[in-house]
């Protein structure tokens, strides 16, 4: 285990979540680097984000947090030859959508040793298959599927859900 003062998070999507996660890392004393194609590097330095392109994420991070939403660009993102070009010994950490992984590649690469570790909280099937090999693989964290349902957060959901519609029928139209 390695202290966090003076680690690189790079994060995948620097959006709602990443800018988070980027504020909580920052506050451990952790550099930052980003890449996120749908916002402008400005604003990335102005949360502390330093923005970076892909290759110089994968070179440099010591930790991988991804936080991109799926779509057909986004399809296995993180895939065999972009985790090659980590470092050896990177932490993986997914929470954004299973299919931006290649879950396969995560296992290899866990198995070889060249990921020190992964946490996991999607997946490219969901729910994960009980025979999946990815259960079975070292230093990996597959939590609960309800492992962020806690009382505070489904009073917030309810609020949403409600408001959403109230939201709607009281917006004047145009």
């Amino acid at each position: 285990a390695h202290r966090s003062v003076g680690r690189t998070l790079g994060i995948l999507g620097v959006g709602r979540i990443g800018s988070q996660a980027a504020k909580r890392a920052l506050g451990l004393g952790m550099n930052v680097i980003g890449n996120d194609n749908a916002r402008p590097d400005a604003e990335l330095r102005a949360i502390g984000v330093e923005p970076v392109d892909l290759a110089t994420l994968a070179a440099r991070a010591d930790y991988v947090s991804v936080h991109t939403p799926y779509s057909p660009s986004s399809h296995h993102l993180v895939d065999a030859d972009l985790i090659a070009s980590f470092q050896p010994g990177t932490i993986l950490v997914n929470t954004s959508r299973g299919k931006v992984l290649d879950q396969a590649a995560v296992d290899a690469a866990l198995r070889s040793g060249h990921l020190a570790a992964a946490g996991l909280d999607v997946f490219e099937t969901e729910p994960l298959p009980v025979d999946d090999p990815i259960r079975s693989a070292p230093n990996v964290i597959l939590p609960p599927p309800h492992a962020s349902f806690s009382d505070e957060a489904m009073v917030d959901l309810r609020k949403e859900m409600v408001s959403t519609p109230i939201d709607f029928m009281t917006c004047p139209l145009y």
